[in-house]
């Protein structure tokens, strides 16, 4: 078997296989979580994924690269903003996708979506571009994505598919 960028990081081994009646949610929520496992292992973070029922995918293409995107852009700025602790849930029956941090939470949950506004505390990294960027596709999309946050306790992001974007497939 061929080395890949993942081989030997700690922890990985259950993450590697995907039974594949575990759906696409779960897999965009393992992807994103991949892309930041370096990050989160050097930072000390955990990042837990609770998937309650199997089977369920967005509908089109765009929209799993718009949720992947989404949920590396929100585990990454946990990250960033002090979190040990991430979870990352579906919930089949609202349709929602709620990832909820232990982080240092946001005093604006408004300003954050404006292009350009970064919350004070992330260091000199970023540009205030990536959770703009996030909403405007998810607008384009007919989704929503709402964040509620308390400071020092963490922030919830709550990502809401438009009606019939994502099916149960058996």
């Amino acid at each position: 078997m061929k080395a890949g960028k993942w081989d030997g990081i700690k922890g990985l081994e259950e993450w590697r296989t995907i039974p594949s009646d575990m759906g696409q949610i779960y897999e965009i929520s393992r992807n994103a979580r991949l892309e930041n496992i370096l990050l989160a292992e050097a930072a000390g973070v955990s990042i837990a994924m609770n998937m309650k029922r199997t089977g369920f995918r967005p509908t089109q293409e765009e929209e799993i690269e718009a949720l992947e995107s989404a949920l590396t852009e929100l585990i990454n700025n946990a990250i960033k903003y002090g979190a040990k602790n991430i979870t990352i849930d579906w919930h089949p029956k609202r349709e929602t996708l709620p990832v909820t941090d232990d982080g240092n939470g946001i005093r604006d949950t408004e300003a954050i979506w404006l292009k350009g506004v970064r919350e004070a505390g992330a260091g000199s990294e970023g540009e205030g571009l990536g959770l703009w960027a996030v909403k405007e596709r998810f607008t384009k999309l007919g989704w929503k994505i709402e964040a509620a946050s308390t400071p020092g306790t963490g922030s919830t992001f709550t990502i809401t598919p438009k009606e019939g974007a994502i099916q149960y497939q058996k």
